[in-house]
């Protein structure tokens, strides 16, 4: 039984992980956007 409950916490833990790292990686993206676009309009 806690064997079961460790697993599940660390499933858990994981997504929780994945899913940070897909909104970093989401704002990453979009900052470089932006930062793409300024080049552009100031050359």
């Amino acid at each position: 039984m806690v064997l079961i409950k460790k697993e599940a916490l660390f499933d858990e833990i994981l997504s929780n992980i994945a899913s940070f790292l897909a909104i970093l990686i989401l704002f990453e993206e979009i900052v470089f956007f932006w930062f793409f676009l300024l080049i552009k309009f100031y050359q």
